[in-house]
C-alpha cells in the first residue's frame, strides 16, 4: 500500500506543486502525493509549469487547492514548506510531520531568465531533499 504525503506551502503555486510533481514522477510507486497552500492562488505559477516541464514533468493540468479540501484524509507524511518552519494548519490523522524551508519562488526578482533560474534551483533542491527524506531518485 502505497503511503500518502502531502506538501502545504503558502499558496500552492510553486513549492508544494513541485514536490507533489517530482514525488509522482520518481516515487510514485511508494508514495501518493498531493498538494495544498493556506491560501491558495488563483493559478499555478508558469515558471513552476515550465521548468516541470523541463524536468519531463506535466503540471500544465494542476490547480492551487486548499488544505481544507485535505483534512479528513488520512496522511503518512505531513510537509509543511512554509516560511520559518511554522505549522500551517491542524492535522489530526497525520503519522509524521515535517518541517522544510524552500526558498519562496514568489519573491523571486530580476529579468525572466533569473527567475527561470530560482525556480530551477529551487526544482533541484527539492529533488535532492526527496532523494534523502523519501529515498526518490
Amino acid at each position: 500500500m502505497k503511503q500518502r504525503v502531502l506538501f502545504i506551502c503558502n499558496r500552492n503555486a510553486g513549492r508544494s506543486q513541485i514536490a507533489e510533481g517530482l514525488m509522482r514522477a520518481l516515487c510514485g510507486d511508494r508514495f501518493e502525493a498531493y498538494s495544498a497552500g493556506m491560501n491558495p492562488s488563483s493559478a499555478i505559477n508558469l515558471s513552476t509549469v515550465r521548468v516541470m516541464e523541463e524536468a519531463g514533468i506535466d503540471l500544465a493540468h494542476h490547480r492551487p487547492k486548499s488544505f481544507q479540501e485535505f483534512v479528513d484524509m488520512h496522511f503518512d507524511y505531513l510537509v509543511f514548506m512554509c516560511e520559518n518552519n511554522q505549522p500551517c494548519a491542524q492535522f489530526p490523522r497525520t503519522q509524521h510531520v515535517m518541517y522544510m524551508e524552500f526558498s519562496d519562488p514568489a519573491r523571486f526578482v530580476g529579468s525572466d531568465t533569473d527567475v527561470l533560474e530560482g525556480f530551477r534551483a529551487l526544482r533541484e533542491s527539492i529533488r535532492a531533499w526527496l532523494g534523502e527524506a523519501f529515498g526518490c531518485p
